[in-house]
Parts: C-alpha cells; sequence; structure tokens
C-alpha cells in the first residue's frame, strides 16, 4: 500500500498512452481508492489495490493529458457501487488526487462506473466544478476551465 505522501513524491510521468480511453482496467500508472476523509490510499498494481478494498467498484480514470494520454490513474470506490441520489452532500467518496512532479495535472477523466456514481471536481481553494455525468475529454472546456486544477474528486 503506498500513502498519499509517498505516492505525492513518487510520481514520474510516462510514456503516453494511444489516443483512445481503454475501457478496461488494470493499465493505469497508478490506482487510488476514493473514501471519506482526507486520505487517499493507492496501490502500484489493481491486485494490491483489491487487497485493500475487495468490494471495490472502478468509478473514474484521471488522465494527465486532454484526450486520454499521459501518466493515468485509476479511481476506485471502496464500498462497491455509488448510491442512487447523487447530491454531493455528503459525497460518496472523495479522494486527494496526488501531485505529478510537483504538479496539478488532471487534463481528462473517463466515468467507468456504469452505476450511479457521477463526478465533481474541487480545487485548491475548494471550489467545485459542475457535476459530471460522463466523459470529459479536455478539462479545459469544462465549466470556467479545469485543466491541471483539480486537487480532489468527489464521486456520489
Amino acid at each position: 500500500m503506498v500513502g498519499l505522501a509517498a505516492v505525492t513524491g513518487a510520481l514520474v510521468a510516462s510514456a503516453p498512452t494511444s489516443g483512445a480511453a481503454p475501457a478496461d482496467t488494470g493499465t493505469a500508472d497508478l490506482f487510488c481508492l476514493v473514501q471519506p476523509g482526507e486520505t487517499t490510499r493507492c496501490a502500484p498494481t489493481q491486485a494490491e489495490m483489491l487487497d485493500m478494498a475487495p468490494a471495490a467498484s472502478h468509478v473514474l480514470n484521471l488522465w494527465e493529458h486532454p484526450n486520454y494520454e499521459g501518466f493515468h490513474l485509476e479511481v476506485w470506490n471502496p464500498n462497491g457501487d455509488c448510491t442512487p441520489e447523487s447530491d454531493f452532500s455528503p459525497p460518496d467518496a472523495a479522494a486527494n488526487i496526488p501531485l505529478l512532479n510537483g504538479q496539478r495535472w488532471v487534463s481528462s477523466v473517463r466515468k467507468i462506473d456504469t452505476g450511479h456514481c457521477n463526478w465533481v471536481l474541487v480545487g485548491p481553494q475548494g471550489n467545485r466544478s459542475v457535476e459530471v455525468e460522463n466523459d470529459w475529454p479536455r478539462l479545459g472546456t469544462l465549466g470556467d476551465g479545469w485543466d491541471n486544477r483539480a486537487a480532489r474528486v468527489l464521486v456520489d
């Protein structure tokens, strides 16, 4: 298991992935659990992450570059599927997004969960993006522009 502090200091950019977002799991550079509170638990492999939370449900993929390219992080909800309502008060789960090379880095998001999980990005000052139900290949076009701004992701 890798803690957020270790992840923040250890992440390095990887070779870009193909232009199309992979639909399957297991190909990410890092696997993280969203959960209540401020702690984000990450692992270098899907198997290690599932050891931490066997009932986890894969909800989102985050990419370094627009159109699903570059460093890739899988986000999993340790409690399984999200609840049917989507009011974010409180969210079903939340995760700090680790820095990549000391910088905010998320530029595209792919929703994996086919259930009820919607997502919201949170900036360093606590401001929130609009609630999103689907993929978003260029975060620069989300609201007032979320490219490389997200500090946290909420799912509900």
